[in-house]
């Protein structure tokens, strides 16, 4: 080929010897396409430089080649990992992305999705369950796509779990109780998160409460706790120190307590792991570099994100699920923020605690 010259899909598909609707099929994600075949082609393309023309699968196709993708919060770092898994794995179907941020409110989360609607996206990408629930009607009535079809169905009112997360917990939780904690406090989001049964508070809450009810222990209520947006975590720990028996352990139900937790706890005097053990909902490159490294039950944000994209390019496209068989890839990282349940708990920590 000469210089600046732009190859065609009918170049590709001369050279890997198949058809123009192979080399488009393989570049769609077919799962139907032998393996063989795929890196044939992909080996080709590569050479070849080509590029598929974005303007004219669009005009075929009367789509955007557009996908919206709406976070909770950015401020939360779980999602740089999810956001650029996601980015890169509709890159590569030939889709670009559109990233709006829920900032926390249901207001914001409404008007973003209003303006991803108004884009005509192709289909849409939940990263977490949102506030405004109402705000995805126009997309379900216009039939496009929403994954996780799990979350989908939670703004619809629905209940559902994430398997591979609440095993995670119950292991994370059994390793507690196996330690000698039966005083494990739950501290979370929200006044009402305990109510809310498809928040996914309330389902980590619940795996505790399962956990503790298997080894015949009574789950206490007054060891839950519940943050509003902002509040400081110093008096919620003050006033579970101060209870006749204080927690040994506690669980961030959510990402975004994690930070005030531990501040709440260094900051009154409670040294971790030696008088009370730490897990945390979620991970990051500073959980484990933290002293000493903080348990978590991780997931693997980047993967996620990727395979999501998948998954909706494919409901998009027509084509079959590429993973029906996914694996959410979350583990229970056991690090040094938790140890066995003290045997006498130290008095001059939880006294320097509630000063």
């Amino acid at each position: 080929m000469g210089r600046g010259t732009v190859a065609t899909i009918y170049e590709v598909a001369r050279e890997a010897g198949v058809a123009p609707s192979t080399v488009s099929r393989v570049l769609s994600g077919d799962v139907r396409i032998t393996s063989a075949t795929g890196a044939r082609v992909r080996a080709v393309v590569e050479r070849l430089g080509y590029r598929p023309s974005g303007a004219a699968r669009s005009l075929r196709r009367a789509c955007s080649l557009t996908l919206g993708v709406i976070v909770r919060d950015l401020g939360n770092p779980i999602y740089a990992q999810y956001l650029r898994g996601a980015q890169h794995g509709a890159l590569a179907q030939g889709y670009s992305v559109l990233i709006c941020d829920g900032q926390d409110s249901a207001d914001v989360e409404a008007q973003q999705l209003a303006r991803l609607f108004e884009h005509r996206v192709d289909g849409l990408l939940l990263g977490g369950h949102l506030r405004a629930a109402a705000a995805l009607a126009p997309f379900l009535a216009a039939g496009i796509p929403i994954w996780p079809e799990a979350l989908a169905r939670v703004q619809r009112g629905e209940t559902t779990a994430d398997t591979a997360e609440l095993a995670a917990g119950l292991s994370a939780c059994r390793h507690l109780i196996q330690l000698g904690h039966r005083r494990i406090a739950f501290v979370g989001r929200g006044r009402s998160h305990v109510a809310e049964s498809a928040t996914l508070a309330s389902a980590r809450l619940a795996v505790l409460h399962q956990a503790l009810t298997e080894a015949g222990v009574p789950p206490d209520p007054d060891l839950t706790v519940g943050l509003e947006d902002g509040e400081p975590c110093v008096e919620a720990v003050r006033r579970l120190v101060a209870v006749a028996r204080p927690p040994t352990a506690y669980i961030a139900g959510t990402y975004n307590v994690v930070a005030r937790l531990l501040g709440a706890l260094h900051g009154g005097g409670l040294r971790i792991p030696h008088d009370v053990s730490v897990l945390a909902y979620g991970d990051s490159e500073w959980l484990p570099a933290h002293d000493p490294p903080i348990a978590a039950i991780h997931r693997d944000y980047y993967a996620e994100g990727q395979m999501l994209v998948r998954r909706l390019i494919a409901r998009i496209e027509g084509l079959p699920d590429p993973a029906p068989e996914y694996d959410a890839r979350v583990t229970f990282e056991p690090r040094g923020s938790i140890a066995p349940v003290p045997r006498q708990p130290s008095e001059e920590a939880n006294q320097r605690c509630q000063r």
